[in-house]
């Protein structure tokens, strides 16, 4: 079981407009956003030296005992 949370990372690291594309539901989905938003910054994208924004969909599991 999982969840799939995409977000942007910034040129700074920064995680920007977290947001679930497939859920669970049963306030798991608010959880992985929650755990997300926590993450401390990225490493940013690069495209020779410059940094650039990049797109991420990370997914999400849950081990439920």
């Amino acid at each position: 079981m999982g969840i799939w949370v995409q977000f942007v990372v910034d040129e700074a690291g920064n995680i920007i407009n977290p947001k679930v594309v497939k859920g669970l539901g049963y306030g798991c989905d608010e959880e992985a956003l929650r755990i997300v938003q926590l993450m401390p910054k990225w490493k940013p994208g690069q495209v020779g030296s410059e940094k650039v924004p990049v797109l991420y969909t990370l997914p999400v599991s849950f081990r439920l005992k």
